[in-house]
C-alpha cells in the first residue's frame, strides 16, 4: 500500500454513510410507499438510458474527479470484477449524498454529468457495488438492503438497493484482492464491481 493513508469506516465519509441510510430507513418508517416509489425510480433508472453505458459512466465519473486535479485512470476486468480507479479528488461527504439518493448531484457545470444517475446503472453488473477512496469507502448491496428495508417495512414488495450503504475498511477490501492492492498504490478511488 502507499504512503496514502486510506480512511476507515469510522471518518467522514463514514460517518456520512452511516447518517444517510439511518434517515432512508426512518423515511420508510415514517411513509412506507417511498420503498415501492424508490424501487420503481432505481429500476427506471437501471433499465433506461444508462442501462448498457456502465463503463462510460464509471469512466466518466473518473474523469470529472480530474478536473481540477489531473492524473491517470484504469479500468481493469477480470474473471470476476470490474475495477475502475482514477487519481482526481477522493469521494465527499456531499458525494455519498448524491450516491445514496437519486437526481442529486454535487458536480459543477464544467464536469461531464450533473443529474446523478449514471452511477446506478452498474446494478446492470453488480449487486453489491463499492466505492474505495482515500477519504472513506462504501458498498451497497442487495441481500443486506432489503433485509434492513423488510425489518421497517414488511410488506414491502419490491426494495431500492442504492439508499443504503455500509461504511467499509479500505484496507481490509484490500487484504484478499491483488488487484484492488496495486489500484491503491497509485489511486486515490476504484469502483469495485464483483
Amino acid at each position: 500500500m502507499n504512503n496514502q493513508r486510506w480512511a476507515g469506516s469510522d471518518g467522514e465519509v463514514g460517518g456520512a454513510v452511516v447518517t444517510e441510510a439511518r434517515q432512508c430507513l426512518d423515511a420508510y418508517r415514517a411513509k412506507p410507499n417511498l420503498v415501492e416509489q424508490d424501487a420503481g425510480i432505481e429500476i427506471s433508472n437501471v433499465e433506461g438510458g444508462y442501462g448498457r453505458k456502465q463503463l462510460h459512466e464509471l469512466l466518466q465519473n473518473g474523469a470529472d474527479a480530474m478536473i481540477s486535479s489531473p492524473g491517470r485512470i484504469s479500468v481493469v476486468l477480470t474473471g470476476s470484477t470490474l475495477y475502475c480507479a482514477n487519481e482526481g479528488q477522493p469521494l465527499r461527504p456531499s458525494g455519498v449524498s448524491a450516491l445514496m439518493a437519486s437526481h442529486l448531484s454535487t458536480k459543477r457545470s464544467d464536469q461531464i454529468g450533473r443529474f446523478g444517475l449514471g452511477f446506478k446503472s452498474v446494478l446492470v453488473l453488480s449487486d453489491a457495488p463499492e466505492i474505495i477512496s482515500t477519504s472513506g469507502s462504501l458498498r451497497w448491496d442487495r441481500a443486506q438492503a432489503r433485509r434492513r428495508i423488510l425489518e421497517v417495512v414488511p410488506t414491502a414488495k419490491r426494495t431500492p438497493v442504492l439508499r443504503l450503504a455500509e461504511p467499509i475498511d479500505a484496507e481490509n477490501a484490500a487484504s484478499d484482492d491483488l488487484v484492488l492492492t496495486e489500484l491503491m498504490e497509485w489511486c486515490t478511488t476504484v469502483v469495485r464491481l464483483p
